[in-house]
């Protein structure tokens, strides 16, 4: 097409998507074409038309997105209202806003914070909030976010599957059967599926009763085949494996159980025989049973025995075939069995997983989705309202978007056609101008987050199919040079045309080119034979060199608003990456050439040296006895003590003995004694981590990572590394706590297990993302390019190896396919080749993105001899061959390093002002008087003590677990939770010692209903029953001592008086045998309650004792 035309076609397309509000609409828009700005500028054309911002809906892929464009959308509002008219919406407003229009958008802009510009996930949740019932969710749900929701999923399946495997074994039971044949198989397997068909939902693999009949008969077939022709020949007249061949086959037929208990792992373990099988376990080739020389040795020579003997040869590979294939179809027809098993047990685990979410009142980011969904299928009355009130929907990069969003946004905007119930979505028609969608099939790459492109393109036939015009496209490119859209051209025209992919369109530029150097290059690597490993070496250094001629020596165009052209800064170049693979490379050699990195892309978080310090100091404080953790912590660089410090620490301890009494030497850890500590700093460090040890039961592993980090002093040591390198671990540092917030209720000790595994597995978890720097080079992921762009570009660490098949797959008609411990079941091999061909065609897109996102230049490296196969420059043919190599006309940057300041301080003056600053320090302290070693007596009356010696002291065996879960029960029989008999006390009482994995015992959970029931029929508690609150939180703020003391915790009950104030404090005590100094410790913390409650009296109730004792206090 000349290039005229394309471009008023491309206005017209452009004048159409902004201003044809009362239509629904498609905008297939090319990469650079600011499909974004004609988005937020339909949204100034609604508002300029009287449009309440509260009708109108602006969606995007990420909350990122969402808010640059609802930045654009202000800033597009503002202007407008005001007269002025940007260049985006020049199409919309050619003669300026009229007054009635500037009126309009006057008003809006002070209502612009109604205007839902959003994630679909956030836009779901305002949907669901105004209706709860109907959508069976608590109204107060909240959101788990990726990392807790997986958390939660692994508690349900491990308690699922021990409550699964528990009691007496069943005959019939074939799950139990294939667990205890295969348990970490089985268990990999099942969480595969229960994934799949969570990322799926309403998918589930295809039927299968039985192990097909036919697959077991045609093995037999096959085998007695072979067998015949065997006995055809003469003694001796035969190849010596054949007949070993059927004899082996015979013996597993022989050996098939009848039950399918037995029948399904001992298909598992169905192999090749030995004697006709490879070292991994699959059959011989034909060629080595049998071939004509073979024969041709055992019949003889003579006339004819060469045709006798290709005979021969010929029949014996078919039937070795034919029992190789047919066995094959019974491993699969197994497999198939096998699968469907696992799917009703996946089931009975998610349904476990969505109860154990209800219960919790929490939502993930699937159930929003799904939910919404259901809500709009299922309820006629709430799709209306909803419908009228959001009458404009717009969506943002909808080539991400999945089945289940296109079945949300043709509800809410469409109508059913007809009235009839059960009327499938898909026949809906669109109201005029509900729903306006912008988005790039050729940019559609996450796939691996849920994304399907076969969304968009079916959103694309049912527009189509009811207005052929509703389908526009914009191609006009205002971010790169010709010469770049010439090569993106030439390059992906072809393999996005191929059929299944997503169609390709020409990117036309627009406006001249001001630059004279040309836009795409290549940069020669100079390597023989290289490895994976040298070519990244060599390149991270090449592209460092080529960072430091770019900087102030190449010329960019400015964006700015007086245009022109200027030097090329560190922040205008973008190493682009396929993966996060080995990109420490790249920021080693940028940072040893003196250029700052941002770096968003790696993948090496439990590589870094802080992540690992980190890990070992959770697991000190989950386990003080952990001494190797320790060990690595204290020689570690985030403590830094060297090893002589630590032996001669070791050395000064004292020996120990054994249990016989044996001398043991000294051993590194928390419980030497500090003060035989030689080094000061050591001792300190050492006091340090196991007071923070000691807390671990009363803190969550957040806050006392939190304090730990404080401590000692992490950040500062970690700041002193300097530039780049210390924000990147500042900023894991806040990620990893930030991980730590999930297990609050699971406990320190949970969290350091976690992180050890994930560091041992070397997991690929990606780095933290430090806030941006206009002076660094950036080096982010392809994916994470998306939406943004450079003015130089430079794809990198496309050598390495693509990454393997995949895991499962989904067909059109919803059925999961997948392989299980290790077999195919039947048509999951066609299956899942497809999903490896679309995810062959999302790389391909990947690369198109990459070379989208410069506006100068492109600059591609390349090995002299091609790039390696099967490695991402292998993906797609890059003309890398005759690409023009970039030259040596750009000088080395001069980088100046800042001069590091000489320190004039010495230890007088760092000591002076050090204590000025302290004095000069606010002091604030926290109490919290449930800790004893914060409880103090003080000036308190006791006017029940002689009591201590008259009750029964009772054998009940005592403990935490116990103390928590009666004042558990105090709390929830006070709230009315839970009924004050002893059989419910007794049952509630079991739950809750579940939930701190113990084992119930019907004797303790008896013992605890009495000393609970007990406890409220003490006069004193009765006597104030109706007014007692459980649970009462205090938090006061006091000068003590000249310093400011914050008295933070949770009194067990308060009787509350009707103006509002406490008149008494309830203390509940678990101790079987509480000893003078116990009461007088538990006197001072009631204290510090009734000194911040103003409450005159304060009892503690001992409820173990018969009676309960009953010690009354008061200031």
């Amino acid at each position: 097409m000349p290039l005229d035309s394309a471009l008023l076609e491309d206005a017209a397309a452009r004048s159409t998507a902004l201003t044809a509000i009362d239509r629904t609409l498609l905008v297939q828009a090319g990469a650079g074409s600011g499909k974004t700005s004609v988005l937020a500028g339909r949204v100034v054309v609604l508002l300029a038309t009287g449009r309440h911002p509260s009708e109108i809906a602006a969606i995007s892929f990420t909350e990122f997105s969402a808010s640059e464009l609802r930045e654009r959308i202000v800033r597009f509002v503002d202007l407008v209202a005001d007269g002025a008219v940007p260049r985006d919406l020049e199409a919309a407003f050619p003669s300026g806003p009229d007054e009635v229009q500037r009126a309009n958008l006057r008003r809006a802009r002070e209502d612009l914070d109604c205007l839902a510009c959003t994630t679909i996930h956030g836009f779901c949740r305002m949907l669901l909030a105004p209706y709860p019932v109907e959508a069976g969710i608590d109204p107060g749900a909240a959101l788990l976010d990726q990392d807790a929701a997986e958390l939660m999923l692994d508690d349900e399946f491990a308690g699922w599957l021990r409550d699964r495997l528990s009691g007496e074994p069943q005959a019939d039971d074939a799950f139990a059967a294939l667990y205890l044949a295969d348990p970490s198989g089985t268990a990999d397997a099942l969480r595969k599926l229960a994934g799949a068909m969570r990322a799926r939902r309403g998918a589930d693999v295809e039927d299968c009763s039985c192990v097909a009949a036919e697959a077991l008969d045609g093995f037999r077939s096959a085998v007695s085949a072979l067998r015949a022709f065997v006995a055809e020949l003469a003694p001796g007249r035969c190849i010596e494996k054949l007949p070993l061949i059927v004899d082996a086959l015979e013996e597993q037929l022989a050996a098939l159980p009848t039950e399918e208990t037995a029948s399904l792992p001992w298909f598992i373990a169905l192999r090749p025989p030995g004697c006709c099988s490879t070292a991994g376990g699959d059959f011989n080739a034909s060629s080595r049973v049998s071939s004509r020389t073979a024969w041709q040795k055992i019949i003889g020579g003579g006339k004819g025995t060469q045709a006798h003997a290709d005979e021969l040869s010929d029949r014996t590979i078919k039937l070795y075939e034919a029992c190789r294939d047919a066995h094959g179809e019974l491993r699969s027809a197994a497999a198939g069995r096998i699968l469907h098993i696992l799917s009703g047990e996946a089931r009975q685990m998610l349904e476990r997983f969505d109860a154990a979410k209800r219960d919790a009142a929490a939502l993930d980011f699937d159930d929003l989705l799904e939910k919404t969904r259901l809500l709009l299928a299922r309820n006629p009355e709430v799709r209306a309202e909803l419908a009228s009130r959001f009458r404009a929907v717009l969506v943002d990069e909808f080539q991400d978007t999945d089945p289940v969003q296109l079945e949300i946004l043709w509800h809410l905007c469409g109508d059913p056609a007809s009235a009839e119930a059960g009327t499938s979505w898909t026949d809906m028609s669109l109201r005029g101008g509900s729903l306006f969608l912008v988005g790039d099939a050729k940019q559609s790459i996450f796939r691996f987050r849920g994304a399907d492109l076969a969304a968009f393109l079916r959103a694309r036939q049912f527009l189509l199919r009811d207005d052929p015009s509703s389908v526009l496209s914009i191609s006009r490119n205002f971010r790169s040079r010709v010469g770049i859209l010439e090569y993106v051209n030439e390059r992906f025209r072809p393999c996005l045309s191929a059929d299944g992919q997503a169609g390709f369109a020409d990117l036309t530029a627009d406006g001249d080119d001001l630059l004279e150097s040309p836009g795409v290059a290549g940069l020669l690597l100079e390597l023989e034979k290289p490895k994976a490993a040298e070519v990244r070496d060599k390149e991270a250094d090449e592209v460092a060199k080529l960072c430091l001629r770019l900087v102030g020596s190449a010329m960019v165009r400015d964006r700015g608003a007086e245009g022109g052209l200027r030097p090329c800064e560190p922040r205008d170049i973008a190493l682009l990456s396929p993966t996060g693979t080995d990109l420490w490379r790249y920021e080693r050699a940028l940072e040893d050439a003196g250029l700052t990195v941002a770096t968003q892309a790696g993948k090496g978080f439990y590589r870094r040296q802080e992540v690992q310090d980190l890990i070992a100091l959770a697991r000190v404080l989950a386990d003080s006895r952990d001494r190797l953790a320790l060990g690595a912590l204290l020689r570690g660089p985030m403590v830094g003590f060297p090893d002589e410090v630590l032996l001669d620490a070791v050395a000064a301890q004292p020996p120990t003995t054994d249990n016989a009494g044996r001398p043991v030497p000294a051993q590194l850890g928390l419980h030497m004694d500090p003060d035989l500590v030689p080094d000061e700093g050591l001792r300190g460090t050492l006091v340090t981590l196991a007071s923070l040890a000691r807390r671990k039961r009363i803190c969550s592993p957040h806050i006392l990572l939190c304090r730990a980090v404080e401590r000692l002093n992490v950040r500062a040591k970690l700041r002193q590394r300097g530039g780049r390198v210390a924000e990147l671990a500042l900023a894991n540092v806040d990620l990893f706590l930030e991980m730590s917030r999930a297990y609050d209720v699971r406990g320190i000790r949970a969290f350091a297990e976690r992180m050890r595994q994930r560091w041992e597995a070397a997991d690929k978890s990606p780095d933290a993302r430090p806030d941006a720097d206009l002076r660094s080079v950036s080096l982010v992921t392809m994916h994470a390019a998306k939406g943004l762009e450079w003015p130089v570009v430079i794809p990198v660490n496309t050598s390495s190896e693509l990454s393997g098949t995949v895991d499962y797959a989904c067909d059109e008609l919803g059925r999961i396919h997948m392989a299980v411990y290790g077999i195919h079941p039947w048509g999951c091999g066609d299956a899942l080749t497809r999903e490896e061909r679309e995810v062959r065609f999302e790389r391909e897109r990947l690369w198109y993105v990459a070379a989208t996102r410069p506006r100068d230049l492109l600059m591609v490296p390349r090995l002299p001899g091609g790039p390696q196969p099967k490695s991402w420059a292998a993906l797609l043919e890059l003309g890398l061959t005759d690409m023009a190599c970039f030259g040596d006309e750009f000088p080395l940057a001069n980088i100046e390093m800042p001069e590091a300041s000489p320190n004039l301080q010495d230890r007088t003056t760092f000591d002076a002002e050090a204590d000025r600053i302290m004095d000069a320090t606010p002091r604030l302290r926290r109490l919290t008087p449930h800790l004893a070693e914060q409880a103090d007596a003080g000036n308190v009356a006791t006017l029940v003590g002689e009591e201590l010696g008259v009750a029964e002291v009772s054998a009940t065996r005592g403990g935490l677990a116990r103390g928590l879960v009666l004042h558990k029960l105090l709390e929830e029989v006070l709230t009315g939770e839970t009924s004050e008999t002893k059989e419910a006390l007794a049952g509630r009482g079991a739950e809750l010692l579940a939930q701190v994995a113990l084992a119930p015992n019907d004797a303790d959970t008896l013992e605890m209903a009495d000393a609970v029931m007990r406890g409220l029929a003490v006069p004193e508690i009765a006597a104030v029953r109706s007014r007692l609150v459980p649970e009462w939180p205090v938090a006061v703020s006091r000068l003590l001592d000249g310093a400011e003391t914050v008295i933070l915790g949770v009194a067990d009950a308060v009787v509350l008086e009707p103006d509002g104030g406490c008149s008494q404090v309830i203390d509940w005590k678990s101790d079987v045998a509480p000893s003078e100094k116990a009461v007088t410790e538990y006197c001072g913390q009631l204290s510090q309650y009734l000194g911040s409650t103003g409450a005159t009296e304060g009892l503690l109730v001992f409820l173990s004792p018969t009676p309960p004792l009953v010690v009354r206090i008061r200031p």
